[in-house]
């Protein structure tokens, strides 16, 4: 009897495991578009990172930021609920294009391989699924609302280290050194006298800006790709360099064959990007210009603000008609936040929280922006048309925001492109010694360089960079 109880034991082993065996070989179950894209953003986020925007729970053909979120807490009509919708849309298809092409040819088969649904011939599987998807989100557009409206606000600033740091009671020393930080560089404000011994970098491409078109029901102007491009080139700055030694000339960011991030100075460059925002009931345009260094060098023997990388951030604030609103620069690292704006433009100081500093400047654009040395401040600004007596130009070309995600280690035609910016959104080798100093402020790796959307530009307080109202929170009228 317990020789066959045995033997009904082994079987049922046998059984089990062949059945388990049989389990573990199964391919997984096929996905539709909605769970395939689902389960490919979570592999995003965990591998690479997120490149722009900020993902939607349970919305993933849309990608949503601070200039969405603003439109989110007021009641909105089918036009403008439509039009947000539109707006998300895009910015997501240009987010999955530049991540999609981060992943490994293998991770990307293995990803179409899961898809239940038939991609129609000469159209790519992600591309299909992000069209299937956003075209169910405008035909239900007041079930998307609802679940947008459900969506907590992006908040880059660490509340658990501000209670930890104290800041209650650290906040108003902070905002003595800011205070005595703006009183530094408010006192070099055009005191650089442009020499021939500057460089000058010029764009090498010019243009007429285009005529404003309409508006859709958010204000946001109809350029088509080509008339933004148009819009960029005629507005894109001159820059004045105190220096051209290695520290001072802006290249492009490339990777080395051992995965270095370094700056090409070889290849003088500037990247521009658009970028929206609000102020007084119209929609403003941003037009946004990057130059980047290869290091911010050591001024003193403890400099805990020096390290490898440097990035100064310009932009331009139109109106509704493309008229000029107001200018404001920032490092990105999100630091030195500065706002420059035209003569005439009202203005009242806001005196809560961490104050800015404001320069008036010129309305005429172009702009001549002049840049000091190691620092990479802006210290001066002038109209283009004006003269200079830098005998040293130089031309810059101009890249596209995207092409800091699109940056290849290898000239192989099945490699990967491979992102300026690591899967915390950080430009690694970045990183500052004053980190260890800020965090009580609840800002995350202080003084690193990071990705747009990321940049807190105040320890006292919390502002964004891309804050949709930032000017009239400022006190700009």
């Amino acid at each position: 009897m317990i020789w066959r109880l045995a033997m009904l034991w082994r079987m049922a082993l046998i059984l089990t495991s062949a059945l388990l065996a049989a389990c573990s070989s199964r391919p997984p179950a096929p996905l539709d578009c909605h769970q395939a894209l689902i389960a490919l953003e979570q592999q995003i986020s965990r591998d690479i990172g997120i490149s722009l925007g900020n993902p939607i729970d349970n919305l993933p053909a849309l990608r949503s930021d601070r200039f969405v979120e603003s439109w989110l807490t007021e009641p909105l009509e089918q036009s403008q609920a439509q039009a947000l919708i539109t707006y998300m849309a895009a910015l997501a298809k240009r987010a999955w294009q530049l991540e999609w092409a981060q992943l490994s040819p293998e991770q990307q088969l293995a990803w179409e391989s899961r898809l239940a649904t038939q991609t129609p011939q000469g159209e790519l599987p992600l591309t299909h699924c992000l069209e299937q998807q956003q075209s169910t989100y405008l035909q239900q557009w007041q079930h998307t609302l609802i679940q947008l409206q459900s969506q907590q606000p992006d908040d880059d600033y660490q509340d658990w280290a501000r209670v930890l740091g104290l800041y209650p009671l650290l906040k108003g020393p902070f905002k003595q050194a800011v205070e005595k930080e703006q009183a530094r560089l408010a006192a070099d404000w055009q005191a650089h006298i442009p020499n021939q011994d500057h460089a000058l970098y010029l764009p090498d491409d010019h243009a007429i800006a285009p005529l404003w078109p309409a508006a859709d029901a958010l204000g946001l102007p109809q350029f088509s790709a080509a008339q933004w491009q148009q819009l960029a080139m005629a507005y894109a700055p001159q820059w004045q360099i105190a220096t051209n030694d290695p520290a001072n000339r802006p290249g492009r960011v490339e990777y080395l064959q051992d995965e270095q991030l370094r700056v090409n100075i070889e290849k003088p460059s500037y990247y521009h990007f658009v970028s929206f925002g609000r102020h007084h009931r119209q929609t403003t345009t941003q037009l946004n210009y990057l130059l980047w260094f290869s290091e911010r060098p050591k001024l003193s023997r403890f400099d805990w603000v020096a390290g490898q990388h440097d990035a100064l951030l310009f932009r331009i604030h139109l109106d509704q008609h493309g008229e000029l609103l107001a200018m404001d620069s920032v490092h990105l690292c999100g630091c030195w936040y500065q706002l420059m704006l035209p003569e005439g433009r009202g203005y009242t100081a806001q005196m809560q929280g961490e104050p800015v500093m404001m320069q008036r400047v010129t309305s005429d654009l172009p702009v001549r922006l002049q840049v000091s040395a190691d620092e990479h401040h802006i210290v001066g600004v002038a109209a283009a048309s004006e003269s200079s007596p830098a005998s040293n130009q130089i031309a810059l070309t101009a890249l596209p925001w995207d092409r800091l995600y699109q940056l290849s280690e290898s000239p192989a035609p099945n490699s990967s492109d491979k992102s300026a910016f690591n899967r915390e959104g950080i430009v690694p080798g970045s990183q500052r010694p004053e980190r260890w100093f800020f965090w009580p402020m609840g800002v995350a790796d202080a003084g690193s360089l990071r990705r747009l959307g990321d940049h807190a530009i105040a320890f006292v307080g919390k502002r964004y960079f891309d804050q949709a109202r930032l000017l009239e929170g400022l006190g700009v009228e």
